[in-house]
């Protein structure tokens, strides 16, 4: 049997429910928050504790208190999707929100009515190459997953093959 290499080993340690959660997380706490617990401590543009580097720094010590540091990749994938996101949404552009509470504890008021907003992201989605790149990866993903019978070991392991 031949020695498996490095990014095969690397791959299958990772724990790819954390990605998912990385990746997401964020907006899971911050839409709600806006939507239902409290509109006026999100701003308009809908990001508040859950894009802040204090709310990211608390996300990922509860995963790493989860996975007890054992899944060290898991927990590192977790972190670079968690990068990735803030990235993606352009958190540098929000200062007050990314490095809230250092900047003050209450969220700058967004220019953007919530009217925009939902008509952006519900009545023209998907509207841009980005969106139906992702929605099309997640279909297939989930399609192929149904088709080879491995949702469940996926959902129970978080492993892929």
């Amino acid at each position: 049997m031949a020695p498996t290499s490095f990014p095969d080993r690397l791959a299958r340690s990772i724990d790819y429910r954390l990605v998912l959660a990385g990746a997401l997380l964020p907006d899971l706490i911050d839409k709600p928050l806006a939507f239902l617990v409290n509109p006026g401590f999100v701003n308009n543009s809908l990001r508040s504790v859950g894009h802040s580097v204090v709310g990211g720094l608390l996300m990922l010590t509860v995963v790493w208190a989860v996975t007890r540091g054992r899944q060290r990749a898991s927990v590192g994938s977790f972190s670079i999707a968690l990068f990735a996101h803030f990235v993606l949404d352009q958190m540098w552009q929000l200062p007050e929100v990314l490095l809230w509470p250092v900047l003050g504890f209450v969220f700058p008021p967004g220019d953007v009515p919530y009217s925009h907003w939902y008509r952006v992201h519900f009545s023209q989605l998907p509207a841009t190459p980005p969106d139906f790149i992702g929605i099309g990866l997640l279909v297939v993903f989930a399609v192929s997953m149904v088709w080879n019978r491995t949702l469940t070991r996926f959902l129970s392991t978080g492993r892929l093959s």
